[in-house]
């Protein structure tokens, strides 16, 4: 990507990000919890924690289309992604309405917010075309000792 494409990017996301911490702090302000954007960003799911596994599906997707529990977010519809956004946002709201805490005592309502961010994300990915993992993901793997062992990247996955 050239440096002008890249700058046109950078500041499209500065763009949206502008756009998501308006939009949430008319939803109901900010409460000194995190404010999670609405849509993931690329590196939030490139990262360890951006490709969640769904337990189960939203009681409105019917079975028909498919079953997903157990699949991660990468693998799952578009439209199954929107229902499990609106039902993290759901889950969220009823976390901020009554101060809900995770064993640690932290709020539940951004984790909630987050997930649903990552939902919307991979539903984006999939409607603009879908998602390969990167190169280093689909090498090949062998076990030895009942551990993964991923082989090296090869002398033409290096860019020098």
């Amino acid at each position: 990507m050239a440096g002008g494409e890249r700058a046109i990017k950078l500041l499209e996301e500065i763009r949206d990000g502008i756009r998501q911490v308006v939009e949430a702090l008319e939803r109901g302000g900010h409460t000194g919890a995190p404010v999670a954007p609405l849509v993931a960003s690329d590196r939030d799911l490139d990262g360890d924690y951006g490709d969640p596994v769904l337990r189960t599906p939203p009681r409105d997707w019917s079975s028909a289309n498919g079953n997903f529990a157990g699949k991660r977010y990468s693998e799952c519809p578009p439209e199954l992604l929107d229902l499990i956004a609106e039902r993290h946002d759901y889950f969220a709201d009823k976390a901020r309405d009554t101060d809900e805490m995770t064993k640690k005592g932290k709020p539940v309502e951004p984790y909630q917010r987050m997930d649903a961010a990552r939902a919307r994300g991979w539903a984006k990915r999939q409607r603009d075309g879908g998602w390969t993992p990167p190169v280093a993901a689909r090498k090949p793997t062998f076990k030895r000792n009942d551990e993964p062992v991923v082989l090296p990247p090869s002398d033409d996955d290096i860019s020098f």
